[in-house]
């Protein structure tokens, strides 16, 4: 079963939506060898299946996406047991660029932006070319393009912004992504999790406030801690010591 929107041509410049459908494969379909014109991004809903592609063969899982470019030779098939229930998008552009930067064929992903591009895509009276193109990059960045500014980001803000209540949930949405992506992305890019680096941000500062000649209690506090004894008791599983302790040893007196 196959359903397919044709998009018409607004002359917008960045991202020029051509075409987008979505296809229940029966057993081992296969498409290809072919050569397309321009770029398609696929979404396995759910089944496998198998891109052959320039750089190898891929096993493509369900919640995973999969690129194709223009002027490359791919072929995709369909699992014999499994056959995979995918949507896609075939578009042209300026922005498309990015996708020749990355080397990945395969991407983990979220479907909500898919979907909302897909959703505003299909709209008969959308004008939202600025909206459109921010979900493409959305959707252009599972395939790591730009990840380590990303992370950098993420980072900076943390950096920035310790000495206040920090959700993590709150921080992905204002990047535009979810909290899953940028978990799963930071962790990869810095081998710890948001939260850890969070901590671990707190804890470096909270030294040199001890050092100042601030209390304990101040602080916590000031490193965006609450509960003055969860501040004492992660700093002592950080450094084998508590803020107190330390600071008595090597920071003078309270």
């Amino acid at each position: 079963m196959q359903e397919i929107i044709i998009f018409e041509d607004k002359g917008y410049k960045d991202i020029k939506p051509i075409n987008a459908g979505h296809e229940a494969c029966v057993s081992n379909h296969c498409f290809g060898p072919t050569v397309r014109q321009n770029y398609l991004i696929h979404y396995v809903k759910s089944g496998t299946g198998r891109l052959y592609s320039p750089e190898g063969v891929y096993n493509v899982l369900p919640g995973q996406l999969f690129l194709i470019r223009p002027g490359e030779i791919n072929t995709y098939t369909a699992d014999k047991d499994h056959p995979w229930d995918y949507i896609w998008i075939e578009f042209s552009g300026n922005a498309t660029k990015l996708l020749d930067k990355t080397q990945k064929r395969i991407a983990e992903y979220d479907s909500e932006p898919f979907l909302q591009l897909l959703n505003l895509m299909n709209r008969k009276n959308f004008q939202e070319e600025y909206a459109i193109s921010a979900l493409f990059m959305i959707l252009t960045s599972f395939f790591e393009i730009g990840h380590q500014n990303l992370v950098s980001k993420i980072k900076n803000y943390i950096s920035s912004n310790y000495m206040y209540e920090i959700h993590i949930e709150t921080l992905a949405k204002s990047l535009g992504y979810s909290r899953q992506h940028i978990s799963r992305l930071f962790k990869a890019q810095t081998g710890i999790s948001v939260k850890d680096f969070l901590t671990q941000t707190r804890l470096e500062n909270s030294k040199t406030f001890l050092k100042n000649g601030f209390t304990v209690k101040e602080t916590a506090y000031l490193c965006g801690y609450n509960d003055y004894f969860n501040f004492s008791k992660a700093y002592k599983t950080a450094f084998g010591v508590s803020p107190s302790t330390q600071k008595r040893k090597d920071f003078n007196s309270l």
